[in-house]
């Protein structure tokens, strides 16, 4: 039982061991809007988000109930870190695309929003 739970921390902490390397790589792809960059911020948005999904799947094995006992391993703890690192590397990538300009977060990039001002009088 001891085992297993060392093994689901293991699990749990395995997402933290690519953050410094798309760190890494984000440094390098730069701050400019280019396919290399938008890619390379796609991958460190996508990964969390396809691993989240599959949270179940991972720790499933290791959820089992062992052979001879009744009680079943219970992850919650390792489970709950699993996701809040993958929510970093969701908002690391966020934090990427506002530094590369793609986020609306700024009030001119919602102009197209806003109604023309109606004028009483127009001369000629």
């Amino acid at each position: 039982m001891e085992l297993r739970a060392k093994k689901a921390w293991e699990v749990a902490m395995g997402p933290a061991k690519t953050l410094p390397m798309q760190a890494f790589m984000a440094w390098m792809s730069g701050t400019s809007v280019s396919i290399f960059s938008i890619l390379i911020t796609g991958m460190i948005l996508m990964t969390p988000f396809k691993t989240i999904m599959s949270v179940q799947q991972t720790f499933a094995p290791l959820e089992r109930v062992a052979k001879g006992s009744s009680q079943k391993l219970d992850l919650t703890l390792q489970k709950a870190a699993f996701i809040a690192i993958n929510l970093a590397g969701i908002l690391f990538g966020i934090y990427r695309l506002s530094i590369m300009g793609l986020l609306p977060t700024a009030s001119s990039d919602w102009l197209a929003f806003i109604p023309a001002k109606a004028y009483s009088e127009i001369s000629f």
